[in-house]
């Protein structure tokens, strides 16, 4: 006894399994979405380990080019296995767990990418002023400590 609660999804009321005509979809989109996770967590651990132990950049610039790799690993690490658990839960017609986790990963993703981009942006202006040498000193710690802690200010207030 079959019973279709809509065009792309069957559900059996025999054993509850449910069968999707794009379940080839959602398991491309969990094992990308794990790759992501694997990769982008290897890659900016990679990123901050070459900045932190790179002696030529200045402190500032690291502490600067390091918030970047950390709010993308934090991304990779927080905000991508709760996508592949929708997706999870999609699959296995779970439909009715993780409903919590949909306003988490709003905030957290807003944030992690409203962090991420101002940073990006504050140290790409400062890398090209230095490059036209409009500024010819070092940026101090605590311009780059405001730069970040408003980036952050930024990302969580954009959130209200």
């Amino acid at each position: 006894m079959e019973n279709t609660t809509s065009s792309k999804v069957n559900v059996s009321a025999n054993n509850g399994t449910c069968l999707h005509t794009y379940s080839g979809l959602l398991i491309y989109f969990i094992g990308h979405t794990y790759i992501v996770i694997v990769l982008g967590s290897l890659c900016n651990l990679i990123a901050i380990w070459c900045i932190a132990t790179n002696k030529k950049i200045s402190r500032s610039m690291k502490i600067l080019l390091g918030n970047i790799f950390i709010t993308q690993l934090l991304y990779c690490l927080v905000t991508a296995p709760i996508v592949s658990e929708f997706g999870r839960r999609d699959l296995y017609c779970r439909l009715h767990e993780l409903p919590y986790a949909v306003g988490y990963f709003m905030a957290c993703s807003a944030i992690f990418s409203d962090a991420s981009v101002f940073s990006t942006v504050a140290a790409v202006s400062i890398i090209r002023l230095r490059a036209f040498q409009v500024a010819h000193q070092q940026v101090k710690l605590p311009v780059v400590a405001t730069i970040i802690l408003g980036s952050w200010c930024f990302a969580i207030f954009n959130m209200l």
